[in-house]
């Protein structure tokens, strides 16, 4: 009879386990998409920041400004700077996500149209 009194005093640890556990999974499963967010924001920024840089590069930096907002979103915001024969894009956002108030940026360069004259390649 002293099985069938511990199995009796068990009954329903199950549940409460499940109970006890389901939130730490919930939690830990909505913070691994939140970082897959924030990983696909930035791979978004670094390509709409080398996109932009070639296109200011041509000589059409409002062309390089709607790239940015048409790559990594309407909340991107592009700098681009001249200096030397090379362009600069700087293209800066919130991070998404429960990280709201952070931001992140990423920057690339490319030579002008001009420096590349008279370059043999």
């Amino acid at each position: 009879m002293q099985v069938g009194a511990a199995v009796a005093g068990q009954r329903g640890s199950a549940t409460v386990e499940v109970a006890v556990a389901l939130p730490v999974v919930v939690v830990v499963l909505t913070l691994m998409i939140a970082v897959v967010q924030v990983g696909v924001q930035r791979v978004g920024i670094e390509r709409a920041a080398a996109v932009a840089a070639r296109q200011a590069a041509l000589g059409d930096k409002d062309g390089a400004a709607q790239l940015v907002a048409r790559i990594a979103g309407d909340e991107a915001r592009a700098s681009i700077s001249e200096s030397n024969g090379w362009v600069s894009v700087e293209v800066s956002r919130s991070v998404p996500g429960p990280w709201r108030g952070l931001a992140m940026s990423a920057r690339q360069s490319a030579p002008t149209e001009a420096h590349l004259v008279g370059v043999s390649l």
